[in-house]
């Protein structure tokens, strides 16, 4: 390997020559790629981007340095994608696609929320683990890395997830539905958490469900039309 070559460390590309956002995007892109072309419903796609292909990602963006450009980079091309799979129109909010299922939606993660909290929490449990006292190398780590602590300070203002700045999971799914339950789209699925059965179908990626019975009952949920094909 000369000095511009990378390796590979615990799964993340590091070296001079890196490019781990190149990495991430083209990974995603393949992934996305397979499943519009995989003879596949639209819900089993669903199913597939949101339990395996983003979780996927999760490794590199956490454990590595990502821009925010890149976070919001990868979530365009997730909404890209169900909008075309789905032919849903482009005025479509964003919460629609991003907010839980319990909320009556498709619960896709939006990573440039999820992944600053999933990174402050992990940055967190290293400074409990140090503060126990059981590992004095974690311990003299955390307290003479510069960067640790920056990355907990910094954790320690919040996440700006639409309108609301959050600090955990909960936080941030409250601030998703709240942008939902606010617009026009999303202001008739108020109730639906209250009865938790009557979205177990949008999520659930069945087999049962035709191509179009499925995409026609999330237009009525969502108030739109189908959009260009």
């Amino acid at each position: 390997m000369d000095i511009h070559g990378t390796y590979k460390y615990l799964g993340i590309y590091t070296g001079v020559g890196r490019n781990s956002a190149s990495h991430v995007t083209k990974k995603l892109e393949k992934h996305l790629s397979q499943l519009s072309k995989a003879p596949l419903k639209p819900q089993q796609r669903l199913f597939f981007l949101r339990v395996h292909v983003l979780p996927g990602l999760y490794h590199d963006l956490v454990l590595d340095k990502q821009s925010r450009a890149l976070l919001v980079a990868i979530d365009r091309m997730s909404r890209k994608a169900v909008r075309r799979w789905l032919h849903l129109p482009q005025d479509v909010p964003r919460a629609l696609i991003h907010a839980q299922n319990v909320e009556g939606r498709l619960g896709l993660p939006e990573l440039t929320a999820q992944i600053p909290l999933m990174r402050s929490a992990r940055v967190e449990k290293l400074f409990a683990r140090a503060e126990r006292g059981n590992d004095p190398v974690l311990a003299a780590i955390v307290q003479f890395s510069k960067e640790l602590r920056e990355q907990r300070r910094h954790s320690a203002d919040g996440v700006k997830c639409y309108t609301t700045t959050v600090t955990n999971r909960s936080g941030r799914e409250q601030a998703t539905a709240s942008a939902l339950h606010i617009s026009c789209d999303g202001a008739g699925l108020t109730d639906c958490r209250q009865v938790l059965a009557v979205s177990r179908w949008v999520s659930s990626g069945n087999l049962l469900m035709s191509r179009k019975s499925y995409t026609d009952a999330l237009y009525v949920r969502a108030g739109c039309d189908r959009g260009a094909e």
